[in-house]
């Protein structure tokens, strides 16, 4: 059941930095001049996972304002959360024109080249903030977020505890101190650290949300629904609780409640690859094949790199009979990735079924 959980739950590691990114605040060292109403507005909007709203507010900061630098930065992790990672990256490479050696933007960069699959040009940038000297809170959240796409898991541990020491008040630093240990598989250090941040900002739905799934790989699942439910009542339009809510009803064999629930998530966001990878394994587990492979094919047309979505479409073809196909799909699913466990499976499926 935990291997389902696995491969359902949308919280992919790159997604949830850009989570992080957006919502690190400076610590009081760094708040020498106000912050602008819009800055502060946008912040609390990406908090809450209202994406459009976080994008208008930081887009009226004026460039002679101190918190501008941060709010183009902002702007970008909010503008990936929609899918638009082209203008996301081309706004974070003209603003490190100006500030190169800024921690902060280097590594939303790399977490937005991960994000746009050009893992090298992520790992050498990310190589590059980890060289840096970090000095505020701001900054050690940052190098964490690049520790963590590196795979320094420790690391980055290390470096959101200096920024909650920095900050004891940063919410979102006990955010990204929990994504570390749910790297770790340390879900309830991960839980403590989202309960401390909820207790901070009570509106944050994205914490909610992340602190769900993090109950579900406990297999809390009555847990982890009441927190989906929470993030969804304080933002009934974030598509990604709602597949994550999904998730959860179809491991509790609530196939027509995981349905809806990716409904919805696509009719709020239908360029949301992981909702139609999850709708696709609910066809699955209801034997309908054929709808199963339509929505691994659309979410494999939303991210042409998609392993999981290969694999599983590859299981679906073989279902139906069409082997070759079916060997396609696992060749592909390989390739992507040889060393991660979807890579392996579906080069063991392969060999016993395809291999001449």
């Amino acid at each position: 059941m935990k291997k389902n959980l696995n491969r359902d739950v949308s919280r992919t590691l790159t997604l949830s930095l850009l989570f992080v990114l957006a919502l690190i605040r400076p610590s009081p060292a760094q708040q020498e001049f106000p912050a602008s109403d819009d800055f502060v507005k946008g912040r609390a909007a990406l908090r809450a996972g209202q994406f459009d709203e976080a994008i208008a507010r930081f887009e009226k900061v004026k460039p002679s304002h101190t918190n501008y630098a941060l709010a183009v930065a902002y702007r970008a992790a909010s503008l990936v959360c929609i899918h638009k990672l082209t203008e996301a990256e081309a706004s974070l490479s003209q603003l490190l024109e100006n500030y190169p050696k800024s921690i902060f933007a280097l590594a939303t960069k790399a977490t937005v080249l991960k994000e746009a699959g050009k893992p090298d040009k992520a790992d050498a940038l990310a190589d590059e903030v980890i060289k840096l000297a970090p000095r505020t809170a701001w900054d050690y959240s940052g190098r964490a977020a690049a520790h963590l796409l590196k795979g320094n898991v420790d690391a980055a541990i290390l470096d959101c505890s200096k920024a909650i020491e920095l900050d004891p008040s940063c919410a979102e630093c006990y955010d990204a101190r929990a994504l570390a240990f749910g790297q770790k598989k340390e879900f309830q250090r991960g839980i403590n650290d989202h309960t401390k941040a909820i207790e901070i900002d009570p509106k944050a739905a994205i914490a909610y949300m992340n602190r769900g799934v993090a109950y579900g790989y406990q297999q809390k699942h009555d847990k982890a629904l009441q927190d989906f439910d929470r993030a969804i009542e304080l933002n009934p339009k974030l598509a990604v609780a709602y597949v994550n809510r999904g998730a959860t009803r179809r491991i509790r064999n609530d196939l027509d409640g995981a349905l809806f629930d990716y409904n919805k998530a696509i009719e709020i966001d239908e360029k949301l690859p992981i909702a139609y990878y999850n709708r696709g394994v609910a066809w699955r587990h209801r034997n309908d094949f054929s709808k199963a492979i339509e929505d691994y094919a659309k979410a494999i047309a939303l991210k042409p790199d998609y392993q999981e979505a290969y694999h599983s479409r590859g299981v679906a073809h073989f279902k139906i009979g069409k082997k070759a196909e079916g060997c396609s799909d696992w060749k592909k699913a390989y390739d992507i990735a040889p060393g991660t466990a979807t890579g392996q499976s579906a080069y063991r499926n392969w060999k016993a079924n395809c291999e001449q």
